[in-house]
């Protein structure tokens, strides 16, 4: 009865490791690019075109590395450069699912083509992108520097210390 309880007690847990959802795939890389997934702390060696990318899996990509990875749910594209690191992330409110590339530092340019049903965020340590259009790069330094370059559509940057946003839109 006593390993019933315990048994119960675990399933929870074991489950969340079972149901952890899938949030992208790697459709491109090369180099250096580890993956740490969610419940390690260690990274795992070079990650390879097909690998699938769950909640809370965090991505480095070294100084010869690139990657490209696909989101599930709408096909939107994250491109990540050398010296790169980044975790996945999705969340969901009552505004509906929003999907978050954690960028520690380094360079992305998402492509995001969902709708307004799914928002879309990068956060870096100083700053949010707000998805309000269609492309747009994060520059990151770790020294704390971020830049947003708009290729198509609108963004909202928002400044994490004094709460400032912008919208930065193309061109």
């Amino acid at each position: 009865m006593k390993q019933l309880s315990h048994l119960m007690l675990a399933l929870p847990l074991l489950m969340s490791f079972v149901f952890a959802e899938k949030l992208a795939i790697v459709t491109k890389s090369s180099g250096e690019v580890l993956l740490m997934k969610a419940d390690s702390l260690d990274y795992s060696p070079n990650i390879t075109m097909g690998t699938i990318l769950e909640a809370n899996d965090k991505i480095k990509v070294g100084a010869d590395g690139y990657a490209v990875l696909v989101l599930f749910d709408d096909k939107s594209q994250v491109k990540l450069r050398p010296n790169t690191e980044l975790a996945l992330n999705v969340t969901e409110d009552v505004m509906g699912q929003k999907f978050i590339v954690q960028l520690d530092y380094g360079k992305v340019l998402s492509r995001y083509k969902g709708g307004p049903e799914m928002g879309f965020q990068v956060q870096t340590p100083t700053s949010v992108a707000s998805v309000k259009g269609t492309e747009f790069w994060t520059l990151s330094d770790p020294n704390g520097t971020d830049r947003v370059v708009v290729t198509e559509g609108f963004v909202n940057v928002e400044n994490n210390v004094s709460g400032a946003i912008t919208t930065a839109q193309a061109g």
